[in-house]
């Protein structure tokens, strides 16, 4: 049982990723909105939690206190280098995210690598709310989002 704190960029961006995991991906009694700026997602409401993960857009809140998130695996996202996950590339439909740094998970490991992902799964063409969805999304092990969207590519 995974919580997952997203702190957003903008309120619009969090709200057009709300409405895109209701609609698509995720049970709507596992969103729960704290504030315009943070959401809390749970995939199960019922359990104990065991996984607890912060999503920040480490370009808008690069010095951002975590003191409150202490215990959390931190996951950065935004458009530069430093963030754990970011977009490689956006060709036609589809888009280039890349797991910069290995992001440990209970019994799974995320390793460096890039997906290959149709955009047209995205109900936004904002590229950050789809790096937050795609982020969530592997994080909660979303196996219709895995299995056939969502390959590594091959190395060459």
């Amino acid at each position: 049982m995974k919580n997952i704190t997203v702190i957003g960029s903008e309120a619009k961006v969090l709200q057009e990723m709300v409405e895109h995991l209701r609609e698509s991906w995720i049970n709507i009694e596992a969103l729960t909105e704290v504030s315009g700026d943070i959401l809390v997602i749970k995939d199960h409401l019922e359990e104990a939690i065991i996984e607890n993960y912060l999503i920040m857009d480490i370009d808008r809140h690069p010095q951002l206190d975590l003191s409150a998130y202490l215990g959390f695996t931190v996951i950065t996202v935004g458009y530069n280098s430093k963030a754990s996950i970011t977009v490689s590339s956006v060709i036609d439909e589809e888009i280039v995210f890349c797991v910069q740094r290995e992001i440990v998970m209970d019994h799974t490991i995320i390793e460096p690598q890039e997906f290959v992902v149709n955009s047209s799964i995205f109900c936004t063409d904002d590229v950050l709310s789809m790096v937050f969805v795609f982020t969530i999304l592997l994080l909660i092990g979303e196996k219709e989002f895995q299995q056939p969207i969502l390959k590594p590519m091959l190395q060459e």
